[in-house]
């Protein structure tokens, strides 16, 4: 079990209200500094399926914390978005 799940475990029996958290899938977290890693979740939010991209971070005191803010997609969304991202990058190289 990730760190994440573990904390998502330990939210969702302290009550947290971040439903999505609880539920969601880690698919992919990629460091982007000693503390902190951006990550994307799948999961059901008002039961259609959806895509969360935001940061966590590593707090002091060893726990990790998502931020408030954060991007949360339908999958037609991801879509549009991962295809502009492609086609931005493609033409870079």
């Amino acid at each position: 079990m990730s760190k994440l799940q573990e904390l998502a475990a330990a939210r969702a029996a302290n009550g947290d209200d971040d439903n999505f958290f609880a539920d969601a899938e880690e698919l992919l977290a990629l460091p982007k500094s000693a503390s902190t890693a951006i990550v994307l979740r799948k999961g059901p939010y008002r039961g259609e399926p959806h895509l969360d991209l935001r940061v966590f971070v590593l707090k002091r005191d060893g726990s990790v914390v998502h931020t408030k803010k954060g991007v949360l997609l339908t999958y037609d969304q991801a879509r549009q978005v991962a295809e502009k991202i492609l086609e931005v990058v493609e033409s870079s190289s």
